[in-house]
């Protein structure tokens, strides 16, 4: 009978665990009226937009443009292309000629501060078909205007469409749109969609400058079906290498937005995988279902209040939507629960229920269990990525096989902290070990506090533990349901992360979801005391643990369906007359070692642009094929004793697609326009900016460049100049074969491209 209801605890507390997980896992729920999101529709658009690579300057890009603006005109609406030259800052300058694609739903009072349903429509440079990033975001948004035009409803105020153009290669297109559109003068908010994977739930993260209170109390209000937002997240995405369009209008307009993202399988992202195939339906169902619920609930309310100085967190919870409240309470709640478990622990020592040495001897114990949790994340990871080098060829950092790692990791976790439980569980008693698990969860939420503010909810948990402490302590009330029911905030809140954080951080922070497991573990200690299948069940997860990761073994081959990245460059240095194939690959794959039969000194000193800062790895001599260069001319069009002011022009004369300029030697820059207009610098502490790297220019329709800018009159210097095209398949004097099925373009650097770099010297 006692194995029975074990056994039955067990299972509850399994199922909880599930439904933890599960509830948070976007659905599709089928509603075949007209006036609302219909995924089948958003399927066709996401089929139309993203049958091929279309990025900025290709003839798949000018397509995509004109279905949308056809679609568009469908709905109803007047569309317009915003195009011109736009400059944003990323390592350098970034120059592109974007062509948005806008639109506008009249609203009632022009006057009242419009919104803006946004996506960029250009795929990831140059291999991404773009499924997730971000047709879904674009066919939501179409699909949601639609159905909002079912309803015969005349919002507020006005509801500008905006897809984006060159979001992936520096943000160019919402630059310009902030920059120079009249209609970007009187914007209230902006509801952004975006993706860096291709599956899981979509995220609602805050851009905004000063407060949250009133975004997040809107939002609250919105009442979108099944939420996933948290405070947490806005925290951790800032610590990632990606920014959106939304940044641009935060940081030049001071306009808040609100962006939904899904991150899951992110080893698709910005990938030929990013495909219709591998496109959750569900998450695109949920990008629908915002859009519209946004859209549907902004369109009938002012958008004039939104910005407040006071802050909250906030986080879902499942039946009770989002959960929010002023961040200033975070204090008061941490000092209410240190000091209720000091006043806990206080009586117990009284009533001779612990003594300040079993305190010691469980905070030994967690220290302990945290030490081998983060040597079993830390060291483990390292030990996999030593006997299977080819993750590090996955640039994103989660590898195809991540799930089972994660799955892994956290079940031998869980199966060691019990495995030494059942044995320290007979020199502490729960009162000891609950009280530790707490002060452990008070010191992080003021770490938080300090550092990650929006991570400082995480000391609800400890609150509801301090609960258990407060019925073990002073009611001497020991029961396993009450122990439980308190207890699911916890498994709600915060077990996700265990899963989320390696998402996305990437795999090599799966040591951060091995210490959480214990933390989690310690509060859940009580829960544990009275459990008598604990032998058992740390049997079964150790095995477990070892069965995902032999199974992470079995798929960490690179197949069809999880095709190698892999990279290979013409490099044609025009100042030797030398030729070079070169790759970023770690380890050569059968498809380009055959290139790489003479190999040379090391090039590395190009400083080609990468988004995790990859450098050519691999260097060999090729037969010399001369590729054209850009047309050029330099004018000094004036000089002074201190300084000289330069017109630089380039002029493309074939299909080139990226031109980077660097400077010689570091010099300082001043007065810049590009087609005679100023831009502006980022702030500094002189009114120069010291350069390297002086700028990228994206090409469109070999649009002529002109760049003015002032440099010291002291020295001499050189512009080194390199030009990508990315035709290395196509070019018929290289005849370079396909790539086999099991191989892909490697994503985030120049890749299947010819490179030409040349030096112009400057000495006048």
């Amino acid at each position: 009978m006692k194995f029975i209801k074990n056994f039955f605890q067990l299972f509850v507390f399994g199922l909880t665990i599930y439904i933890s997980f599960n509830s948070l896992q976007p659905s599709i729920v089928q509603n075949t009226s007209v006036e609302h999101f219909s995924i089948k529709n958003a399927l066709n658009h996401v089929n139309k937009i993203a049958k091929q690579p279309h990025f900025t300057g290709t003839k798949a890009h000018a397509n995509v443009r004109n279905y949308l603006i056809s679609e568009l005109e469908n709905l109803g609406l007047k569309a317009h292309i915003q195009q011109d030259f736009s400059t944003t800052h990323n390592n350098g300058l970034s120059i592109a000629i974007p062509e948005n694609i806008i639109a506008k739903i009249e609203g009632e009072d022009p006057d009242e501060p419009a919104l803006v349903l946004m996506s960029h429509y250009d795929s990831a440079v140059h291999s991404a078909i773009g499924a997730a990033d971000a047709a879904s975001g674009v066919a939501a948004i179409l699909e949601a205007v639609r159905a909002f035009k079912q309803t015969g409803t005349t919002p507020k105020q006005d509801v500008i469409i905006l897809f984006t153009d060159t979001e992936e290669i520096g943000l160019n297109g919402a630059n310009l749109f902030v920059g120079k559109h009249p209609w970007a003068k009187n914007v209230g908010l902006v509801v952004n969609f975006e993706a860096r994977g291709t599956s899981g739930p979509s995220s609602m993260i805050l851009e905004v400058n000063g407060g949250n209170k009133n975004l997040i109390q809107h939002f609250a209000n919105a009442q979108a079906n099944n939420p996933f937002a948290n405070s947490l997240m806005y925290s951790v995405y800032k610590l990632l290498p990606n920014d959106t369009d939304s940044t641009i209008f935060r940081e030049n307009a001071n306009v808040p937005s609100m962006f939904f993202a899904f991150i899951d399988k992110h080893f698709y992202y910005h990938t030929q995988l990013d495909t219709v195939e591998n496109l959750d339906l569900a998450s695109l169902n949920q990008q629908g279902e915002y859009a519209l619920s946004m859209l549907n609930y902004f369109s009938s309310t002012s958008l004039k209040n939104l910005h407040t100085e006071e802050d909250h967190v906030y986080f879902n919870f499942p039946f009770l939507g989002i959960i929010h409240f002023s961040s200033k309470l975070i204090l008061l709640l941490i000092f209410l629960c240190l000091s209720s478990t000091l006043v806990f622990n206080y009586i117990a020592i009284q009533q001779h229920k612990i003594t300040l040495r079993s305190l010691f001897k469980s905070f030994t114990y967690a220290l302990f269990c945290i030490v081998l949790a983060f040597g079993l994340g830390f060291l483990g990871w390292k030990t996999i990525a030593y006997f299977y080098p080819e993750h590090q060829l996955i640039l994103q950092g989660f590898p195809y096989n991540a799930k089972s790692i994660i799955l892994a990791f956290s079940l031998l976790t869980s199966g060691l902290f019990l495995y030494f439980f059942k044995f320290f569980s007979l020199k502490v008693n729960a009162i000891s070990l609950l009280s530790v698990g707490i002060y452990l969860w008070v010191l992080i939420s003021i770490f938080a506090l300090i550092y990650l503010p929006g991570a400082s909810y995480l000391i609800i948990p400890a609150l509801f533990g301090a609960l258990i402490l407060a019925a073990l302590v002073l009611f001497k009330f020991n029961n396993q349901v009450f122990h439980f029911i308190l207890s699911i905030p916890l498994i709600f809140i915060v077990l996700p992360f265990v899963y989320f954080f390696p998402v996305g951080l990437g795999i090599a922070s799966i040591f951060i979801s091995c210490v959480l497991l214990i933390l989690i573990l310690l509060l859940l200690s009580p829960l544990l005391y009275n459990f008598r299948l604990l032998q058992g069940l740390n049997f079964l997860l150790i095995s477990a643990g070892v069965f995902f990761l032999l199974k992470a073994h079995l798929y960490a081959d690179f197949t069809k369906n999880q095709p190698r990245p892999s990279s290979l460059n013409y490099l044609y240095n025009a100042d030797q007359n030398q030729s070079y194939w070169v790759s970023y690959d770690a380890f050569l794959s059968n498809w380009n070692a055959p290139y790489f039969k003479q190999p040379t000194n090391n090039l590395n000193s190009l400083d080609l642009e990468s988004k995790y800062s990859s450098r050519f790895k691999h260097f060999s001599k090729a037969d010399p094929i001369s590729i054209p260069t850009s047309a050029y001319q330099i004018k000094l069009l004036e000089k002074t004793e201190s300084s000289k002011h330069y017109l630089f022009q380039l002029k493309p004369t074939t299909d080139v697609n990226r031109i980077e300029v660097f400077f010689n030697k570091v010099q300082n820059v001043s007065n810049i326009k590009v087609n005679n207009e100023a831009v502006e610098m980022k702030k500094h502490s002189s009114s120069t900016k010291k350069y390297l790297k002086f700028f990228t220019y994206h090409v469109s329709n070999k649009e002529t460049l002109d760049v003015e800018f002032t440099v010291d009159n002291q020295t001499d210097f050189a512009f080194e100049i390199i030009e990508s095209s990315f035709n290395l398949h196509e070019h018929k004097q290289l005849q370079v074969e396909k790539r086999p099925v099991d191989e892909m373009p490697m994503p985030f650097v120049i890749n299947d491209a010819t490179i030409v770099t040349y030096t112009i010297q400057i000495n006048e």
